[in-house]
């Protein structure tokens, strides 16, 4: 892992993201730490929303207003109650939620396979995934087919 410098102008467009070790810590500028140029972008714009989200919050409360939605008025909590959580919202979205679950078609039970036991069957899946992720030496290949054509052959066999 590596630091890089990350910085945005003031449109939250990207200005540079150079490999840097932290120094001054200014507005626009982040340090993340990160594997490649991309991942240090999306980590750092990451942090930018952060930071944009803590800044209109506090704003929000310093003007005595809902730090959520900036529309009512700031009670010490998290969500105001006038707008954010009334009762009738409340009720609104629990009854959004059951019509949801009743018109949700339902998925079929999972049919689960009583021949070959838990062990039996995570044996299987993990020699699968060997088989398919090893590609010598012959004598492991050859073992590995030969026990997955065992499993196989008893769970045809059961059903």
């Amino acid at each position: 892992m590596t630091w890089y410098r990350v910085e945005f102008d003031a449109d939250g467009k990207r200005v540079s993201c150079r490999v840097a070790y932290p120094a001054d810590n200014q507005a626009n500028v982040f340090y993340v730490q990160a594997v490649d140029d991309e991942v240090a972008w999306r980590r750092a714009q990451s942090l930018r929303v952060q930071a944009l989200q803590r800044k209109n919050s506090a704003k929000r409360i310093a003007d005595g207003k809902c730090p959520r939605c900036g529309v009512g008025a700031y009670d010490g909590t998290t969500r105001c109650a006038e707008y954010c959580k009334p009762e009738e919202a409340k009720r609104q979205r629990n009854d959004r939620a059951v019509v949801a679950a009743v018109v949700a078609p339902q998925s079929p039970p999972r049919e689960l396979n009583p021949q070959l036991t838990r062990d039996e069957r995570l044996r299987l899946e993990v020699l699968k995934e060997c088989c398919a992720a090893w590609r010598s030496p012959r004598n492991f290949l050859t073992w590995i087919s030969g026990e997955i054509d065992a499993l196989t052959t008893k769970l045809k066999r059961a059903g």
